[in-house]
Formats: C-alpha cells, structure tokens, sequence
C-alpha cells in the first residue's frame, strides 16, 4: 500500500457513477436530500427508517422560515423534479424501509406519504414496512439483504 503524503486526505475519489449513499435515521433523510440534489452523482439511495422531511430530534417538522427553504428540505417537494431528473439516469435505485414499531409514528406515515407520490409519479422506487423499531438490532437484521440490493444495483465499475 502506498503511504499518503503529509497533509492530504487521501487518493481522490473516482468521479461520475456508481456510487451509493445509504443512511439510518437522520442519517436517511441526509442520504436522500444529498442524492435528490445531485442526481448526477448517486446511482443507489437508500435511507433506513429514515423521513423526508427537516424534522426535529423528536421527529416533529421543522420550518426552516420560507416556503423555498422548507421545499428545499423536503423530498415530498422534489418528486416532480426527480421525474425529469430520473429519466436521465434510469438505472438509480431509490429505497426505503422503515419499522412497523417506530417510536416516531410521523416518520412511518412520512415514508408510507413518499411511497405514495413517488408511484403517483411512475418513479421506480422499493418501499418496505418490517416489523421492528427504530433500533440496531432492526437494523441489522435488513442489513445484509439491503447492502446486497445496493451493491447489485450499482453499475461494475468502467
């Protein structure tokens, strides 16, 4: 293995597709909101029992003080915009799956809404509902079929 120099961060990243970005909780409503600004970049987006909307650490909505800051933050305000945007990059696999037993029930009625518009929009999607809660072990007991998914879902490297 070559060593890096002093003071840099590593080798760079390789640029364009595939590349996934998957999160848990917040960590998926980061996910989604990065990849639904750059569609360019993310081939696989997965959020895990995550939301789409800016919430609080209570999973309450947030408002962000403009109607074009809350759309900004907001998946369900993006679907028209992946509609177009999708098209140029057909093979992006967007998922999501979230706990029968979350203790935010906002966030199960969240992903169930973007299921909903996401399939209104013709916007290939796999949305599932697991018994479970918001906890690790929930987590870990999917994360071997979803990482799966991701990985078959990327295109080999070029």
């Amino acid at each position: 293995m070559t060593p890096i120099p002093s003071g840099t961060t590593g080798p760079p990243v390789a640029t364009g597709r595939p590349r996934p970005i998957i999160g848990v909780s917040a960590g998926g409503y980061g996910a989604a909101l990065i990849a639904i600004h750059h569609p360019a970049t993310y081939q696989v987006i997965e959020s895990w029992s995550g939301y789409f909307i800016i919430a609080d650490p209570d999973g309450k909505p947030l408002d962000l003080g403009s109607v074009e800051a809350n759309a900004d933050a907001s998946a369900h305000a993006a679907v028209v915009k992946l509609k177009r945007e999708f098209e140029d990059y057909p093979r992006t696999f967007f998922g999501f799956y979230i706990g029968t037993y979350d203790p935010y029930t906002n966030f199960i009625a969240d992903n169930k809404r973007l299921d909903r518009e996401l399939t209104a929009a013709g916007i290939p999607h796999v949305f599932a509902l697991y018994p479970g809660a918001h906890q690790g072990a929930f987590w870990r007991a999917h994360q071997d079929d979803w990482l799966d998914g991701a990985v078959d879902r990327l295109d080999p490297p070029t």
